[in-house]
């Protein structure tokens, strides 16, 4: 059986701490923000190389199918829960449970699925996104497509960081124009996993390191260059794409074989993604319920804000899984057997 790479779960690790960053804004509006959140920026394509890489991976037309339905399940699901804690919280500011209803599905659209946008929590983008990749995937494997659906890709990956900054893109959350090209160099990558392993094997040194430095800097170099020649801030970059190259190959070369923490907590990264905005939007309303809203806005929580929302937010989850597994689990195991006497 071959050995897990915790690799890939330590990079997730480091992934999940920067979006939650992101979506925290620590020194939002100061030089020192904009260069956090631009850092940053890099984890989402990371994440969606992983799931390209671990999909081709794993693939069948069994799993893909499987892997579908798990994403359309967590689709409903999350979308639910979303509706649910904003009812909760409508309730908390004296707003009716039906009028919120009402208000919620009188303004919701098609459309605000794909985007995150509207009455939808913006980061479920990521669902829906691979709801909709996965059978892209399914059948460029299929057909054998991957060399021909990466250049396409890519192609509308870099016209949609142009379109985007312009302002004729509604926003980057979006699956054709930047979700599939990192889905599909994640199995381009898998593909040729055994050559960049012996091409490089002695090649990772501190020159290697350098390139990765260098693309960063070319990142945050964009990011100023698009928030004072284009329309939109700048939240996406053709120099994402060598970085996150040379940081997923990273990885899959240097091979980790040790569990940790870190990794630990990697693995239940897409769990932490998403609830963690239902976790900032509860904290907060605590916090303006006990009247200690202001501290959000000192140095202090800026430094220490992103460690404390991703902790709670695994908590979280993990109460979410024990509810899932030990109660509603329970109860299902219970109608089964009183079904199997009843037959």
């Amino acid at each position: 059986m071959k050995n897990r790479n915790y690799s890939l779960d330590f990079m997730k690790f480091f992934c999940i701490t920067a979006i939650v960053c992101i979506h925290l804004a620590p020194f939002s509006g100061s030089k020192l923000g904009i260069i956090i959140n631009t850092l940053c920026r890099v984890a989402l394509p990371l994440i969606f190389i992983c799931s390209g890489y671990l999909f081709l991976s794993k693939f069948s037309k069994e799993h893909s199918k499987k892997y579908f339905y798990k994403m359309l399940k967590f689709f409903i699901i999350s979308n639910i829960l979303y509706l649910v804690l904003l009812i909760f919280i409508n309730i908390l500011f004296h707003n009716g449970i039906r009028s919120t209803i009402y208000y919620y599905f009188s303004n919701l659209k098609i459309i605000d699925f794909y985007y995150g946008d509207g009455m939808i929590e913006f980061h479920l983008w990521y669902l829906t996104a691979m709801v909709l990749i996965v059978p892209i995937l399914y059948f460029t494997v299929k057909y054998n497509l991957i060399n021909k659906m990466l250049i396409l890709s890519g192609i509308l990956n870099i016209l949609g960081i142009f379109i985007y900054n312009s302002g004729h893109l509604k926003n980057n959350r979006d699956v054709i124009f930047f979700a599939l090209f990192y889905c599909t160099l994640g199995m381009y990558l898998k593909i040729k996993e055994e050559i960049i392993r012996e091409k490089l094997k002695h090649k990772i040194n501190w020159i290697y390191i350098l390139f990765i430095l260098l693309f960063t800097l070319t990142s945050l170099m964009e990011r100023f260059v698009y928030d004072s020649v284009f329309i939109k801030t700048g939240d996406v970059y053709i120099s994402t794409i060598p970085l996150s190259i040379l940081i997923f190959v990273l990885c899959i070369t240097k091979i980790k074989e040790k569990d940790n923490i870190l990794c630990k907590v990697g693995r239940k990264s897409f769990g932490i993604y998403v609830v963690h905005i239902g976790v900032i939007n509860v904290f907060n309303i605590f916090l303006y319920k006990v009247g200690m809203l202001q501290i959000t806005l000192t140095t202090i929580w800026q430094i220490i804000g992103t460690p404390i929302i991703l902790i709670l937010s695994l908590i979280s989850y993990n109460i979410l899984i024990f509810i899932n597994d030990k109660i509603i689990g329970s109860i299902e195991n219970k109608i089964i057997n009183k079904r199997y006497i009843v037959d």
